[in-house]
């Protein structure tokens, strides 16, 4: 195994994506970047054969939590940690007679559940799930529940740590705390969805930034001078302009570890900087990185070399740029795609938009990528190519290019948001000139988009959602009531029209959560009760770089 197919193992390691981005929807961090496999080549010293990066797997964090506002599903559970942690986390939020009210049935205590991404920065969010513990043989349904404030923390086994601990079975200890936690709970739609399991959408907020690492390998590791030498190959790479100062993508801590912190072109794509970064010719003479630039670049040119080829010119950085503009010309479109990619992530918009966005109508095999591209940088030539992938008439591609557009142009005049006071979700009505269509995310980002013209719920209908929100509209009437009990138990009644826009701002503005709109719709469409398609969670499938390799990709 030579030292780029070590490297690739381990920058794929836990980053592959099942988000979508949407952990990330569009992260494109599925990539298996393929090193060639026919013989053994002669390159200049990469990167990648002197260290390899470590802390890539997602970091799994948990703590109990108590969900509130159930209605008469909820259950006690005897004495123990997590019946002690509930009652502290009650008696902080202030609650009256809080052991009353755990066994009041309004009431159930889950162990929360998250993953910390490699990469992840303070004041990112992300998903948590929730279950109801084993102990607890009374809840019933987490449905309409709220998760109350909680902390997450890492967790790790200690019994093998000592004969003695190891033979009484798992002891678990927690540590640092990461992120902290709360929201509406969402359950899963269906006869066969599990009650007593919910999930809350990027429910989470991370505390402190969660960095990736190189650990330097052999003999490489005996002396600091080798760590030095390559944290400064890697920020003469990278370097970036803030504030007037070069800010420092690598730390060297001592002669075994690099601290990394990821360029922001690259932060929804980790996978990829460190595919990036283990390519990076070092200690080599002006002479052969000029051999190896122009074997990179025929490579390129090559359908079986292009996506190896086009990173390790990445690698090199922006003097690479007519050779990838060559290969934007070329007529097979995988080395079309390869080039412009690259092209993208060094910040060339001019030359790739046009081709990424070509790639994204064309190509499902490599629309995740492309799209993903297309959002790395702010330029008005990638904004106006997004724009135009949210009219097609693909249902993945609009979505996805609508997450793109929210991702680097969340100010664009074409995102117009409905706000929705003191909520953490957001609606969207956008791409007004197109099939109509209704998406909700039930990952990622807590989020309802409504594209094109002409929603309606259709009469007659009538859609109880939550514990105490009921909406219905009669035969023959185009205004809907909508009605929500509140904690006195008195009835408030609105009328809008049956436009799905009218009804889910109204509904939002009566103090709906997004669990209650997303199972508003749901409902809605099984029912036959909505006028336009509705879809969850569609994102273009992510194919690892393996297999498109040796896909026979068409021609165009």
């Amino acid at each position: 195994m030579n030292c780029i197919q070590r490297w690739t193992r381990y920058a794929c390691l836990g980053l592959t994506v099942g988000i979508g981005i949407c952990t990330v929807a569009i992260t494109g961090c599925n990539k298996e970047i393929i090193a060639f496999p026919t013989k053994e080549e002669k390159t200049p010293k990469l990167i990648g054969s002197s260290a390899a990066p470590y802390g890539l797997e997602p970091m799994e964090v948990m703590g109990y939590g108590v969900v509130v506002g159930l209605p008469g599903t909820g259950g006690n559970i005897p004495q123990g940690p997590a019946r002690s942690a509930a009652l502290s986390m009650l008696n902080q939020k202030k609650f009256e007679k809080p052991t009353e009210f755990l066994a009041s049935k309004e009431a159930a205590v889950v162990l929360v559940m998250g993953k910390v991404a490699a990469g992840a920065r303070n004041g990112d969010t992300f998903d948590i799930e929730l279950k109801c513990l084993d102990e607890d043989r009374q809840t019933t349904s987490l449905q309409s529940g709220y998760l109350l404030f909680c902390s997450l923390k890492d967790v790790a086994d200690v019994s093998q740590l000592s004969e003695r601990t190891s033979e009484g079975g798992s002891q678990y200890r927690s540590g640092f705390e990461w992120a902290i936690a709360e929201g509406p709970v969402m359950i899963k739609v269906g006869q066969s969805a599990d009650q007593r399991k919910g999930r809350v959408v990027a429910g989470a907020r991370l505390k402190k930034e969660r960095q990736v690492a190189l650990m330097m390998r052999g003999d490489y590791a005996k002396k600091a001078e080798h760590a030095m030498r390559i944290g400064s190959a890697i920020d003469e790479r990278f370097r970036v302009q803030s504030s007037g100062n070069f800010a420092k993508i690598a730390d060297p801590k001592d002669a075994q570890h690099i601290l990394l912190r990821i360029p922001d072109q690259y932060r929804n794509n980790v996978a990829r900087f460190l595919e990036v970064l283990g390519r990076i010719p070092y200690e080599a003479g002006s002479m052969e990185r000029t051999v190896w630039q122009q074997k990179c670049g025929e490579d390129l040119l090559d359908p079986d070399r292009c996506f190896e080829a086009a990173v390790r010119l990445e690698a090199i950085g922006t003097d690479v740029t007519n050779q990838l503009a060559k290969g934007c010309k070329h007529e097979h479109m995988k080395v079309r795609f390869a080039a412009a990619e690259s092209l993208a992530y060094l910040g060339n918009s001019e030359l790739s938009a046009d081709v990424l966005a070509d790639v994204a109508l064309r190509s499902p095999e490599l629309r995740s990528y492309a799209i993903t591209a297309l959002a790395v940088n702010r330029e008005s030539a990638c904004s106006s190519k997004l724009r135009d992938l949210m009219t097609c008439d693909s249902v993945e591609t609009r979505y996805a290019a609508f997450v793109a557009m929210r991702t680097a142009h969340p100010t664009d005049p074409s995102l117009r948001a409905f706000h929705v006071k003191d909520s953490n979700y957001s609606l969207y009505d956008v791409a007004a000139n197109t099939q109509p269509m209704i998406h909700v995310s039930t990952v990622g980002k807590p989020e309802i988009v409504i594209f094109g013209k002409g929603h309606q719920l259709l009469a007659p209908c009538s859609l109880v959602v939550g514990a105490d929100i009921v909406v219905n509209l009669r035969e023959g009437e185009d205004e809907c009531t909508i009605s929500v009990t509140d904690a006195d138990g008195k009835q408030v009644k609105r009328r809008c029209s049956s436009s799905v826009n009218q009804v889910l701002a109204t509904t939002s503005q009566m103090g709906a959560s997004y669990a209650d709109l997303v199972d508003l719709l749901k409902q809605a469409s099984e029912n036959h009760c909505l006028s336009t398609k509705l879809a969850v969670d569609v994102m273009p499938k992510l194919i690892p770089w393996s297999q498109l390799a040796r896909a026979d990709l068409p021609v165009y």
